[in-house]
């Protein structure tokens, strides 16, 4: 029985929690996701020259 419970809260709290990052996500500016992409962007750019010279 509290099993259930707990599953029931645990289930209910993750599905809050989604729509709390959904939510925090759709209210950004477009001038904030090009920071975001362009954070992204450079990252992915040191792990690709890491990777290059690791092989070398």
């Amino acid at each position: 029985m509290i099993f259930k419970i707990l599953l029931i809260c645990m289930l209910i709290i993750g599905i809050l929690m989604y729509l709390v990052i959904l939510g925090a996500n759709k209210s950004k500016t477009q001038t904030e996701r090009e920071m975001e992409n362009e954070e992204q962007i450079e990252i992915l750019k040191k792990l690709q020259m890491q990777e290059e010279k690791s092989e070398k």
